[in-house]
């Protein structure tokens, strides 16, 4: 048994923080020399970025037969298991009233494209790389039973919620309890992914419907404006920032609870039929 299949944990944080230092090769200072500004320039450079480490996973996977299905064509079978992932695109998703509103005409084409591309290829670099090659190893160790196929998905939540501490060291202004924030709702959707991975077995469709669900939230990036707004800030008091705290773990535990709801009724034989694809 090779390296990666045996010590599937100490190989998934190795990749992560390999992915975080290459992350930090400044790419779009050479990419401004051609004229594009700031915003052209570090999103290309992501752009490029994703599509390496995409290679690379998929290189990964098919080296060391990972189990992993990109696309299922008995799709319509469990089709309704993305029903929770869609409500939460439209009920949840902090962006998407804002773009019911979002005026696109005042947006240049260039820019709305590349966020386009940019937030598809981070979606499907993150569902290959850690409901692909990391879930996938997890259940090559631990799928012996039940539980072991609730650690792997579980495991894999958490490494994905995980890598958003990087933002403490990569955006200005960010305070620890924003961080924590991330980390925890991000956990709790990668139960959720993962889950529904496991009952559809098509990694594209979860990267469409992730891709849906940042492409909303992240829209505000889009617009530009030269003004600055003075903004009142006031201070809230011990019981309302505990019952905001309160109110934020009920709502991002929701795809948590759905998502072990999920596992929950997952057979065993399904996950098999996953190994075994892959083992061909």
């Amino acid at each position: 048994m090779s390296f990666i299949k045996k010590y599937p944990i100490s190989f998934s944080l190795l990749l992560i923080a390999s992915i975080i230092v290459l992350n930090r090769i400044p790419l779009s200072n050479n990419i401004r020399h051609y004229g594009l500004d700031e915003f052209s320039s570090d999103t290309i450079e992501k752009i490029v970025f994703n599509f390496f480490v995409v290679l690379g996973s998929i290189f990964l996977v098919s080296k060391n037969k990972i189990p992993i299905s990109y696309f299922d064509r008995n799709i319509s079978f469990n089709a309704f298991y993305y029903l929770p992932l869609i409500l939460y695109i439209i009920i949840f998703s902090g962006g998407f009233s804002d773009f019911r509103d979002f005026k696109f005409s005042e947006i240049p084409y260039l820019r709305i494209s590349l966020y386009s591309l940019k937030t598809f290829s981070s979606a499907f670099l993150e569902e290959i790389l850690f409901r692909g090659v990391i879930l996938g190893l997890l259940l090559y160790k631990l799928n012996k039973d039940k539980y072991g196929v609730f650690k792997s998905v579980f495991i894999s939540a958490l490494l994905f919620g995980s890598i958003h501490i990087i933002n403490l060291l990569t955006i200005s202004a960010t305070t620890f309890q924003s961080v924590f924030n991330q980390v925890y709702a991000a956990s709790c959707l990668g139960v959720l992914y993962g889950a529904v991975y496991l009952k559809t077995r098509s990694i594209l469709v979860l990267s469409i419907l992730h891709f849906l669900s940042n492409f909303f939230a992240m829209i505000g990036v889009l617009e530009i404006s030269t003004v600055i707004e003075t903004v009142r800030i006031t201070e809230k008091s011990f019981f309302e920032n505990i019952s905001t705290e309160i109110v934020r773990l009920i709502i991002f535990g929701i795809p948590l609870l759905v998502g072990l709801i999920i596992i929950a009724y997952i057979d065993k034989k399904e996950v098999d039929i996953l190994m075994h694809d892959r083992a061909k």
